[in-house]
């Protein structure tokens, strides 16, 4: 068994929790690559990127996790004699297995956003450049290592929002698809921590437990469970209310043991908490802290559980606004005081429990290529691009993007071609008369930066920490406009083209052609 070794580097923690697959790919990903080889193109240069049509839980842009779990998978993948001999028992060819033993591994460039940063919809996410043998397999690695990942910091981030300025707890480990994943994704989103005990383990995320029913049911009567409880654990002073009536035999009880042990708990650091976990909780919290306020233990927090998600916690802070007013308390004696506990639907994404992120060809030899479908949401958008922000001071105006090998921001300004551009005009995909200028009032942003160099990682993304990620996400979602963070019918954050590539892909489309060197 592999030591307790929590770390605060993302990297080696991630080696440690999740193993190396021998076959971390879907079955036609190296089909595909093993006909480029008995094909003669195996050593074809190509550009791949990854990106997803539309944001997740109706909001307006996600935030990218994932991307230090795929690196480590690409930079300590090995075609080994293990995988070699599991390759020919699945049918491959022993020329390309004989092919790929002597490569050893797969050499891509990866170009990415950074970890904790948000992306829009067709926004190029991750690009993967070499050749396109090796683009086929590394494209199996990567999906399953951002597409779920990315999906929970969005979640995470979204209920810990909805949740501000109280904090959130994830205890999603017994429902979870990947509860190793749901507890360090939701923490660098912004949880406070989890009750999942194994990621300890790996990552020094704080970690929370509270007494479960069966504590009281143990003893029978609600004092006796709390009176034992506090006597061991003043440092865990969270009491659990509604095992036989909340406020009728919970609330007395809890009151007359805090009482008993107050004391104690401040003298370790404690904290005391009433749980709730089922009945209507904004009426519960309101009832209770206005009872713990009349007995001089106004300190007294409350915690909620019980599937909650960002919809139902806004739903239960307005409720409690109004019951407190009924009760004559100052609200804000009791919102200052609300701890939340989410658990399934945090940790399953359970409103949209896929992302849908798709990684398409985008240049093969140095030719742009397209994706071409009767939905326009499902037509790429051709060649090997990049994205920048562009800033009008706290304004974001749009996404724009361009062709990478033609356009870089250095400073906040935008080049081409190694040349300044005082403006630029920045035009919707699917719409020509949708434009807008850019000038020199405008901040340019770059997004994906060179985070693998095909040998090694670059020092911009080598070593992620708990801590920036987090503080990534805190910055990158707190300097959005309000009105692109609601949870419901957010205004849309506008992705546009530079003008040589909305020609080019109308072009494309309308000749049905999908590669540029074949338009007329």
């Amino acid at each position: 068994m592999d030591k307790y070794n929590p770390q605060n580097d993302l990297m080696t923690g991630i080696r440690g929790m999740e193993p190396l697959e021998m076959f971390p790919w879907d079955d036609y990903y190296p089909r595909m690559a093993q006909t480029d080889f008995l094909c003669g193109n195996a050593d074809t240069p190509a550009v791949k990127t990854a990106f997803i049509r539309t944001a997740p839980f109706g909001g307006s842009y996600t935030i990218f996790g994932g991307l230090t779990a795929f690196l480590r998978q690409l930079h300590e993948y090995r075609f080994d004699e293990d995988v070699c001999a599991g390759l020919k028992d699945m049918g491959y060819k022993k020329e390309w297995i004989e092919f790929v033993k002597r490569r050893e591994r797969i050499r891509v460039k990866v170009y990415a956003n950074l970890e904790g940063s948000i992306f829009l919809g067709n926004e190029p996410m991750v690009s993967l450049a070499g050749s396109i043998h090796d683009l086929r397999i590394a494209e199996g690695m990567l999906l399953k290592n951002i597409n779920f990942p990315s999906l929970l910091m969005t979640k995470w981030d979204r209920i810990v929002r909805a949740a501000f300025p109280n904090q959130v707890i994830e205890f999603a480990r017994r429902r979870a698809q990947h509860d190793l994943r749901a507890s360090l994704y939701s923490y660098l989103a912004g949880a406070l921590g989890t009750s999942n005990g194994e990621i300890r383990r790996w990552f020094k995320i704080p970690i929370f437990g509270t007494m479960g029913h069966e504590w009281v049911q143990t003893f029978g009567e609600d004092f006796l469970a709390f009176d034992a409880w506090l006597t061991h654990n003043p440092d865990r002073a969270t009491l659990l209310l509604d095992t036989i009536n909340t406020l009728e035999s919970g609330v007395p009880a809890a009151i007359k043991a805090f009482k008993k042990h107050w004391l104690e708990i401040l003298s370790v650091g404690g904290r005391p908490f009433g749980r709730n976990d089922s009945g209507d909780l904004a009426y519960l919290s309101s009832a209770e802290a206005k009872s713990y306020g009349e007995v001089g233990l106004g300190e007294t927090g409350v915690l909620n559980t019980n599937d909650l998600d960002e919809y139902l916690i806004i739903a239960i802070k307005e409720q409690v606004k109004q019951h407190c007013a009924e009760f004559g308390v100052p609200p804000d004696h009791t919102m200052q005081r609300l701890l939340w506990a989410v658990g399934t639907k945090g940790g399953t994404c359970y409103d949209q429990p896929a992302l849908g992120g798709v990684m398409k060809l985008q240049e093969v030899d140095g030719v742009a290529r397209i994706k071409i479908s009767d939905q326009p949401v499902k037509t790429s958008i051709p060649g090997f691009n990049r994205s920048f922000f562009v800033w009008r001071g706290d304004e974001l105006v749009c996404c724009l993007v361009c062709p990478a090998r033609d356009y870089h921001v250095k400073g906040n300004q935008l080049f081409k071609n190694g040349i300044v551009l005082e403006k630029v005009e920045a035009i919707h995909p699917d719409n020509g008369e949708k434009r807008i200028i850019l000038d020199e009032d405008c901040q340019f942003e770059r997004r994906q930066w060179l985070v693998y160099d095909g040998e090694d990682f670059v020092d911009v993304s080598s070593r992620s920490t708990l801590g920036n990620v987090r503080d990534r996400v805190a910055r990158e979602v707190g300097r959005l406009h309000w009105s692109h963070k609601r949870l419901e019918k957010p205004h849309t954050i506008k992705l546009s083209l530079t003008p040589e590539l909305f020609e080019l892909r109308q072009k494309m489309i309308s000749q049905r052609v999908l590669r540029a060197d074949w338009l007329k």
